[in-house]
């Protein structure tokens, strides 16, 4: 025999298990948000409408692509017993399957490359600039699409979300331009609607597919404004808006930065203002004031890595909540960010008048947060909200020290080019 062609069984055998794990995890998660959205103290006919929709088309969907994770497991499987089989036959010749293609999901995904591939340096090299290009996003620039995922899942974010529920969508901007900008400040007002409805999948630039499905429409008006020193740098800034909103919608996210879902309902008016004073060395302190008045109820759950503006990942987020409440409810707000910006405090604390219940916990490790975060809630008829943050900005500290912008982004980005100038290395000296 000249060279090792097919796969390494095992390892194939071993995907396929952990293929089949990721499909009971996508199930369990399923539940869990089903049990929240079930027992969540909303009644009315958009409750029933939403709970209609998340049992009849939603769930069922998120079990469909369970069954058909465990269908490619089983596949996998199968591919290792033919190989063995006809290994045993002809003493491993045969040629090669392109069994990458078969995979249900792209081997970054799974921590590394599927190993048993023919050893060549052409493969050595696909593999080292295949990692790389994951790693740093590729041409593609942005933030990724995890449905549910992070702070702005909930109440007062329909008019602002950009991205449509589904593919029939109206509104937009309404007042562009600001209207006060010289070099004592600015004065930026603006008007948002939006609405859109329906269902679909949607993939993002670096590969995570979204399903969602459901009705959403919305529309804000507000401000934001700044006022600079003598010396060029921000002041004072301030910034409020009002908004009216209704939507029923579900969601959920899978790909090579991780997975999420998501499932919210609600109808209400909404408004805040805050005021910022800002210090010396990036110092701020902001405090504000926040009211809501209607009815919601939100669940998610999810577990991703975070990527930078430049597409490159830079760590991890987790986290998970469920909430309903009906009623009106005020809080008071605050966010102190430290000399240089190394660290980080928001939290807010207030009342309520109706019935609701609701926790959250969550976190992040990045280079450019170390955050951990609480916020609960009771009320029959009367009752508190609080939630609580701290967080800890690495890529400032290291910014504080390092000459020029240079921070640990750009240090992880370096890695990554010399972990694929290594693997280059190695193909090129590989002697098989």
């Amino acid at each position: 025999m000249t060279g090792f062609y097919g796969a390494d069984t095992d390892q194939l055998r071993q995907h396929g298990t952990a293929t089949r794990q990721g499909a009971e995890a996508l199930i369990e998660l399923t539940e869990r948000v089903s049990a929240v959205i079930d027992a969540a103290a909303w009644v009315g006919t958009d409750a029933d409408a939403f709970r209609a929709e998340w049992n009849g088309t939603l769930k069922p969907g998120l079990h469909t692509q369970a069954e058909t994770l465990r269908g490619k497991g089983d596949q996998l499987d199968q591919h290792a017993e033919e190989q063995d089989q006809a290994s045993a036959g002809d003493g491993g010749g045969g040629g090669h399957r392109d069994l990458i293609g078969d995979l249900p999901v792209q081997p970054p995904l799974i921590g590394g490359p599927l190993i048993g591939l023919p050893l060549t340096p052409d493969v050595i090299r696909g593999l080292a600039d295949g990692l790389d290009d994951w790693f740093t996003g590729g041409d593609a620039e942005g933030d990724h699409q995890m449905y549910g995922s992070g702070e702005d899942f909930g109440e007062g974010q329909v008019a602002a979300d950009g991205r449509p529920i589904g593919q029939s969508e109206a509104g937009g901007s309404h007042w562009e331009g600001r209207e006060i900008d010289n070099e004592r400040g600015y004065f930026d007002g603006y008007a948002e609607t939006r609405a859109s409805a329906g269902a679909h999948v949607t993939q993002d630039q670096y590969g995570n597919h979204t399903a969602s499905a459901g009705a959403r429409a919305g529309a804000e008006i507000g401000f934001d404004e700044t006022v600079h020193g003598t010396d060029g740098q921000p002041l004072i800034s301030a910034e409020g808006r009002l908004g009216a909103e209704a939507y029923a919608e579900g969601g959920a996210s899978f790909g090579p930065d991780g997975a999420s879902a998501g499932a919210r309902a609600g109808t209400g008016v909404y408004g805040d203002l805050s005021n910022t004073v800002h210090g010396p060395m990036g110092s701020s302190y902001e405090i504000g004031v926040e009211g809501y008045a209607g009815a919601h109820a939100e669940a998610n759950a999810y577990a991703n890595l975070t990527r930078n503006e430049d597409g490159q990942i830079n760590g991890a987020e987790w986290g998970a909540g469920a909430e309903a409440f009906a009623g009106a409810e005020g809080a008071a707000t605050f966010e102190r960010t430290s000399p240089g910006g190394w660290f980080s405090s928001e939290g807010s604390a207030g009342g309520q008048a109706g019935f609701g219940a609701g926790a959250s916990t969550g976190g992040s490790f990045s280079a450019d947060e170390i955050s951990f975060g609480l916020g609960g809630e009771f009320a029959v008829y009367g009752g508190g909200t609080g939630n609580l943050s701290l967080a800890i900005h690495p890529n400032a500290i290291v910014d504080s020290f390092t000459p020029g912008d240079y921070d640990i982004d750009d240090a992880l980005g370096d890695a990554s080019g010399a972990a694929r100038d290594a693997g280059h290395w190695v193909a090129d000296k590989w002697p098989f």
